[in-house]
């Protein structure tokens, strides 16, 4: 709240160093959706990201905005072999005990977003990352989408279903994305392939990169690279999973901030 007072009062400047939004696969899922393949999305499985980034990607595949939500949710324990880390793999077949969040969040608007996650989905060669979107007609499934594609017929119209994988096109050592389609459909293409650069950065590098050179527009032009609004509710929506976390299953309930009455 004082952040925003800053802005409001003082004329502060902020933006928020929120980068995953601008991956280029979520970016690419993004496009999916945007683009109508599924209609209107209306629920969706998170788990590939943490807290807040996680609820700034949901309020943004399913289009909620700054609305007020039910949040409910519980934590499980399980143990799991170690088998990578920030410092490269770990092959001493250690043993830890981790916590898994499984949250759901119901929108004011009946969009529902299904999060579940352990931090150890970001080093680890046997667990996974997933995203799973669904709308009136189609459902994206990681890199595959399946849809209705409407046909005319001489006698009428037919809805064909259609399954498309993305087809994503990598730099040499795999780890950056350098353009990303469905058929036909460019859905993503790196901005910084005709740069001269010798390496396509990872996926976390260019977003960063993107974000900053969004940072540099909002400066010189003062078009947004994430608007604070946004920022404040992803962080107050944090604050409201780890309070229903507290108490397993009981819903809690958001109120609407002085930034989302904007």
């Amino acid at each position: 709240k004082e952040l925003w007072r800053m802005k409001m009062e003082e004329g502060a400047k902020i933006q928020v160093a929120e980068q995953y939004f601008l991956y280029p696969s979520f970016a690419a899922a993004a496009e999916v959706v945007r683009r109508g393949f599924l209609g209107e999305a209306s629920m969706m499985t998170l788990s590939a990201v943490h807290d807040y980034h996680g609820a700034s990607i949901i309020r943004r595949m399913l289009g909620t905005g700054l609305q007020n939500m039910t949040i409910y949710g519980k934590e499980y324990p399980f143990t799991l072999m170690e088998t990578d880390s920030r410092d490269g793999a770990i092959t001493d077949g250690r043993m830890s005990e981790r916590m898994r969040r499984r949250v759901t969040f119901e929108f004011e608007d009946g969009k529902t977003a299904f999060y579940d996650f352990s931090s150890v989905q970001y080093h680890s060669y046997i667990r996974s990352r997933h995203l799973n979107v669904q709308g009136m007609t189609g459902e994206l499934n990681d890199w595959t989408v399946r849809y209705v594609k409407e046909e005319a017929q001489p006698s009428g119209r037919r809805f064909l279903p259609m399954e498309q994988t993305m087809s994503v096109e990598r730099n040499a050592s795999g780890s950056g994305i350098i353009r990303i389609s469905l058929g036909e459909e460019q859905l993503y293409v790196n901005p910084f392939v005709h740069m001269g650069l010798k390496q396509v950065l990872p996926q976390d590098e260019t977003a960063i990169a993107v974000l900053m050179m969004g940072m540099r527009r909002y400066i010189e032009e003062g078009l947004e690279c994430y608007p604070l609004a946004e920022g404040l509710q992803d962080a107050y929506a944090l604050i409201l999973v780890n309070e229903a976390l507290k108490s397993p299953g009981r819903p809690v309930r958001s109120e609407t901030q002085i930034w989302a009455g904007i």
